[in-house]
This record gives structure tokens, sequence and C-alpha cells, in this order.
């Protein structure tokens, strides 16, 4: 049986949270054309690409390795497979390496990822499986304003959003991090959807994407929006939140502070 495994791997802050909630939402109704697997299928693999993106070292890559091996053994063959992780890229741009280092770039992380993803589908599957590799994009400015907005949410960010676009010694060009993973896989297929584009669609960002795995514009026809997910917060709220990760140090206090806020102001969940 001739396999097609579509791997959408990034990347964050470009409507993956309403395209996976999508998926899932309309899991089995899409099954006659995939099986579909999202973060509470994957495992341990569902974070082990955040890790290594966390550390990159000869440990994180080997463990993103087993994990990988892991989900792909258990992995039940089928014509048409869909995956759909963030944290296949690595983590998340503003955020923290272990080492306390701001991630500016995926860069090198995602190439890695992506070689691993490939290999080991190949070992598992041989000749009979081919690989597709997609990855969700947004322009650098958006991006930044976006990945600063999360941030402020998830950790004790103190940096204005110019301090924080201050650190990027150039801006996140997602399209060239695709470009190198194409460059480092020449045998396989990697496509690049800008959010821009793609949320126009109808059915918003998953629409182009079982668009490429091939269900029919009929049946699409068929499928009611969902709208999005994972608003930002209003410029306005980024400013209060800033001001509370600059006067709270206590973790739990600013945590429960923040969650109340946003919850509160734009029904907006922390997490």
């Amino acid at each position: 049986m001739t396999m097609q495994i579509t791997i959408h791997a990034g990347f964050h802050k470009t409507g993956t949270t309403t395209l996976q909630t999508f998926l899932r939402q309309n899991r089995t109704a899409l099954s006659k054309h995939a099986d579909i697997y999202l973060a509470h299928d994957m495992g341990s693999l569902s974070l082990a690409g955040r890790f290594y993106g966390a550390d990159p070292g000869p440990d994180r890559r080997k463990a993103f390795v087993v994990a990988c091996n892991r989900f792909l053994t258990d992995l039940r063959p089928a014509s048409q497979i869909l995956i759909s992780r963030e944290s296949l890229c690595g983590k998340m741009l503003g955020d923290l390496r272990v080492n306390g280092s701001l991630i500016t770039e995926y860069g090198d992380v995602t190439v890695t990822l992506a070689r691993i993803l490939s290999r080991r589908v190949q070992a598992r599957f041989g000749l009979e499986a081919r690989l597709r590799l997609v990855y969700t994009t947004r322009s650098p400015e958006s991006l930044l304003r976006s990945a600063w907005s999360h941030n402020l949410r998830h950790r004790r960010l103190t940096d204005s959003f110019e301090s924080f676009r201050a650190q990027f010694a150039a801006p996140p060009e997602l399209e060239k991090t695709v470009d190198a993973v194409r460059a480092a896989l020449p045998g396989v297929e990697v496509l690049s959807m800008p959010l821009e584009e793609i949320a126009r669609h109808r059915l918003g960002p998953a629409g182009p994407l079982l668009e490429v795995i091939g269900v029919p514009q009929d049946e699409l026809a068929q499928f009611a929006p969902i709208g999005s997910r994972r608003r930002g917060q209003s410029a306005g709220l980024s400013e209060e939140i800033l001001a509370l990760n600059r006067t709270i140090t206590d973790k739990a206090t600013l945590r429960a502070r923040k969650q109340a806020l946003l919850l509160d102001r734009e029904g907006i969940p922390a997490d």
C-alpha cells in the first residue's frame, strides 16, 4: 500500500490553534480522507521538538529521535495520514532557551527536526511512504507582535514590544527557514502556506491544508467555519499585562492575576 504522510510541522503563531481545532472537531467526518493525529495522539513526540528547541544539543536530539520512533512504531499504516503539531519545528520565537538566551530564529533547529522526521518515516515505512512537510508562515512584523503578546501571557516578560523587537538582529523570515528545509531534503515535498492567504479561506487555515491532502471542494463546502480560536489580546491589555510582569515577582500571584485579567477583559484563557 502506498502511503502519503503529510506533517504540518509549524510554525507557532500562524493559525495553528484554529487549524487544529477544526481538524479535531471534524476528525470523524474527515476520516474517510485521512487518519488525523494531533498533540494528544502523539505521546512524548508532542513536546520533544519544543524541548530540543530549548536545548539543541545531542541529548535532546536523541530524545526527539526516540520519541519519533516510538510514535511511528505505533502509527497504523493508512493511505493518507495527516499530522499537525507546531512544536515539531522547535520552540516559539521570543521564548527562552535553557541557557537563558532569547530564541530569535528557528533556523538549524527546524532543519534538524525535519531531517529526523524524514529519516525516521523512511526507516519505518520504506519506499511505501511519501512524506510531505507543510509549514504555515506569517509576515515578520505580525509574527513578532503575536510572539511578544504570547510571551507576555506565558512568562514574566518585562520588555516593551520595541525592546523585544530590538533583540532580533534581523526580522524572522519564516519563508527562509522553509527554503532551508527544502534545500536539506531535496527528495521531500516541502510546502509553505502564508497565514495572510490561508486565513481568507472560508474554513480558515484548515481549508487549504485539507485541499493539499485532496479533500474535494464539494465536500469542503459541507463543513461549517469555526472562526478564530486564538485571537490575541488588545494593545491596551498587553500593556496592562506588561505592567503586572514588571511589578509582581511571585510566580503564582502573577499567573493568577494575569489569568483573571485576561478572562475578565476579553475572555482569553492564559493557556
